[in-house]
């Protein structure tokens, strides 16, 4: 039996908070069920103390190893009676996708040819050769750079499925951007997964150049043409969060 994470004690008693405040528990009840959520040691006796409305959901809950901080980051952006099902963060140390198949070869080609035709120009005198050294730093970030920028970004990346939509908060200079989608609007689902148990979980149709350019560092270069989804990268056990959230869609279209 899978053991309680701090994210899914913390989403149970936020439910009892809201059934009392409707007043479906009395004082005595509460206590006594938050009580019981702190001794719970399984996420099957967690379930069975939560209301019937959030019960479905929470048994099947995938293992969410969200820290406090990823929770609040959420929580901060929650509406009304939203609450959150699932938080997650990508792992910054995959650095390959698919796509680097075809990004690898090319960014050594760039990066080589630039290097030479600007040593080249150099020894050739003049000051042409400062016209190449853009192309230069260009091949560099190809080469190596965008791992990095790739690595930085997903350190400040959470991820979060709540009762009414998807979530991915970036923290940056100036503050925390969320890009979100509700569950009535996803289109379709799709998963990938790797042998490690990590994949990745998009929720929207994929342009041609989401393949090319998302999760590779070089997403800057489709700014424009990428699609306005939400996409979960490098996450683990992404089919169980696509599943959550499958069945979060269908309970949320039936209401």
């Amino acid at each position: 039996m899978a053991s309680v994470t701090e994210a899914e004690r913390e989403r149970a008693l936020h439910a009892l908070r809201e059934s009392y405040a409707r007043g479906d528990l009395d004082g005595d009840q509460f206590e006594e069920k938050v009580k019981a959520v702190f001794a719970a040691e399984t996420s099957a006796e967690l379930g069975e103390l939560l209301p019937g409305e959030h019960r479905a959901t929470h048994t099947s809950l995938p293992v969410s190893s969200a820290d406090p901080a990823a929770l609040a980051a959420v929580e901060r952006h929650l509406s009304g009676p939203e609450r959150i099902e699932w938080v997650g963060r990508p792992d910054p140390t995959k650095r390959f996708t698919p796509a680097d198949r075809y990004l690898v070869p090319f960014s050594l080609f760039w990066g080589g040819f630039a290097i030479f035709w600007l040593v080249g120009a150099t020894a050739s005198g003049g000051a042409f050769g400062l016209f190449g050294i853009p192309f230069v730093a260009i091949g560099l970030y190809f080469i190596f750079g965008r791992f990095i920028y790739k690595a930085n970004r997903k350190r400040r990346t959470v991820y979060a499925v709540t009762n009414r939509r998807v979530l991915e908060i970036v923290d940056g200079r100036k503050g925390e951007s969320v890009t979100a989608v509700y569950l009535r609007s996803i289109p379709n689902i799709s998963t990938s997964a790797v042998s490690n148990g990590e994949g990745s979980v998009e929720f929207g149709l994929s342009s041609r150049m989401d393949q090319y350019y998302a999760n590779t560092g070089m997403e800057f270069f489709g700014r424009g043409s990428l699609t306005s989804g939400v996409s979960f990268y490098d996450i683990a056990e992404p089919e169980r969060v696509a599943e959550l959230v499958e069945r979060l869609r269908e309970a949320d279209r039936a209401h």
